[in-house]
């Protein structure tokens, strides 16, 4: 036998111990790509990814409902999956860059990165976030349904920046909630988010807005707020949410100690 036949029989001996170690029951270490030997070939991940997320089996998306829901831990009305769309190299205007996968829907506009080695993907996915911004729709009732457990005495570390200096977390919050209002002079409706409290932790307000903005983005259950917020834990919380647009807009005082 020569040299090739017998480094060829080695590497299909060593594919078959690979997919005899998958669980038979749970698939945990099933990877196709692994096993056709394209782990760092994006062409065929997406070419591969796109087909099956695009894929209806009965008429209705399944897999990609799966997919949302399991891998990207988001939760869709089902009205948004009879209206979806999955594109491979989908381009954002004005700038060089495709977009690997694009997940469209009448609310949703979700950009996937597929190039797990490349240099610049920060880069990427950064152009990717802002060009999707453009898509959000806000909920106002879905916002305000999260802002229900900011009120009263409450433990804020949750919204704490690791470099905020208080002896205390806890603060007391009067009112916190969401509304539309037209912006000067151009008449464009903007979101709005007012938080009044007896003070504020450190990028505390910015990280509140951060967090909600992102919930309602992920269409995340009421109660996921309150959950974040009993966790205490900055972690669990969204990103900070930008300085622009922020100000104070008053200063009250009546006397009375809101909180220990």
């Amino acid at each position: 036998m020569c040299d090739n036949s017998i480094k060829l029989l080695e590497k299909v001996i060593a594919k078959i111990d690979e997919l005899k170690s998958i669980d038979s029951d749970s698939y945990e270490n099933f990877n196709i790509l692994s096993i056709l030997g394209k782990e760092a070939d994006e062409v065929i991940m997406c070419k591969i990814l796109w087909a099956i997320l695009d894929h209806k089996i009965g008429g209705q998306r399944l897999l990609l409902k799966g997919f949302v829901k399991d891998i990207l831990n988001m939760s869709l009305e089902e009205s948004e999956y009879d209206s979806s769309s999955v594109y491979r190299e989908d381009c954002i205007p004005d700038n060089s860059r495709r977009i690997d996968l694009v997940i469209k829907t009448k609310k949703h506009f979700i950009p996937i990165e597929a190039k797990i080695y490349a240099e610049d993907q920060a880069k990427q996915c950064a152009d990717y976030i802002r060009f999707a911004g453009r898509y959000y729709k806000p909920s106002l009732e879905r916002l305000n349904s999260y802002c229900k457990c900011l009120k009263g005495e409450i433990d804020c570390a949750s919204f704490a920046s690791s470099g905020d200096e208080s002896l205390s977390t806890m603060r007391y919050i009067e009112k916190a909630h969401f509304f539309t209002q037209k912006n000067f002079p151009d008449e464009s409706e903007v979101l709005v988010f007012e938080i009044e409290a007896n003070a504020f932790l450190w990028k505390m307000v910015r990280t509140i807005t951060g967090t909600l903005i992102n919930l309602d983005k992920k269409n995340a259950p009421e109660d996921s707020m309150k959950k974040i917020l009993d966790c205490k834990d900055r972690t669990k919380a969204g990103v900070t949410a930008p300085a622009k647009g922020l100000f104070l807009y008053k200063i009250n005082f009546d006397g009375i100690r809101r909180h220990k």
